[in-house]
This record gives C-alpha cells, structure tokens and sequence, in this order.
C-alpha cells in the first residue's frame, strides 16, 4: 500500500519522480495544445497570445491540483491512458542479423 503502483487505489503524498515527470510531460502537451486550440478562437495576435496563456496556466493548475490531491490517480487517468497504450501500439525493435 506503499507503492505509486497506478493499479494501486490509495492515494500516497509521495511518488516517485519518475511517476511525477512522466505526469508533467503528459499534462504540459495537454496543456499546451489547448491553450493553442483555445487561441485559434480569433482575435489579433495579442489576444490569441493572452488565451492561450490563460488556457495553458489553467489547465497547468489544474493538473498540479490533481497531482497533489491524488497522484495515483491523476497518473493512472493521464499516462496510464494516453501514453501506455501509444507504446505498447510501437513494434519492439529487434537486431538486424548478419548472415
């Protein structure tokens, strides 16, 4: 009960970094990409720049919120979800064999 297993269902105040920048890197693409959706709305450049900025700080907030409310959880429902199935979708590279 220890562990910052995503298949574990407690909530531990302290994962493991690995756990923490894997959620970072998922939730800062998240971010980004609708603070740039949400910029797409119209405006001239400086208010395209303002939304996606407040869009971008939102949702970072939001996810920072999350992480620290339950880490398990936000890891299970961001990486778990978006970045295990990509991977396991990738063919395993294996070794050109000489003859």
């Amino acid at each position: 009960m220890n562990s910052c297993d995503p298949a574990d269902r407690g909530v531990h105040p302290q994962c493991g970094r690995g756990e923490l920048a894997s959620y970072c890197v998922v939730t800062g693409l998240v971010a980004a990409a609708a603070g740039a959706g949400a910029s797409l709305l119209g405006g001239d450049l400086v208010v395209r720049f303002v939304v996606w900025a407040l869009v971008l700080l939102l949702v970072a907030a939001v996810a920072g919120w999350w992480w620290a409310r339950a880490p398990v959880t936000a890891h299970r429902w961001t990486v778990g979800l978006l970045v295990r199935p990509a991977v396991k979708a990738v063919p395993p590279r294996t070794p050109l064999r000489k003859s």
